[in-house]
């Protein structure tokens, strides 16, 4: 490998570099999005739990509302592709789960 490498001219290492850069910063940009949307399914996941418990006759009537709220603001972040509106989701859906648990 050090003797092919040697052998490169210093524009096919340039090219070499730039690929690998590339190749990182697609590979990064996917785990971003993907953590976005796993964010998001599990804001829209609490969010419909608490949906079935305020229609059963749950107690917590507040915390279940903060909860639906996040889970919708988890779906809007679909169209919208916010971190903010994932940030605020997930802080209005964890306001709901601590709510209940108090």
């Amino acid at each position: 490998m050090r003797r092919r490498w040697r052998e490169m001219s210093d524009e096919e290492r340039r090219q070499a570099v730039d690929d690998a850069r590339v190749e990182v910063w697609q590979l990064q940009w996917e785990a971003h999005r993907n953590f976005r949307s796993a964010t998001a399914n599990a804001c829209m996941f609490f969010g419909l739990i608490a949906a079935f418990n305020v229609f059963s006759g749950g107690a917590d009537v507040p915390a279940y509302l903060l909860m639906i709220v996040g889970g919708l603001l988890g779906a809007a972040s679909y169209v919208v592709k916010d971190w903010r509106v994932v940030a605020i989701a997930v802080a209005l859906v964890a306001g709901g789960i601590v709510w209940v648990l108090l």
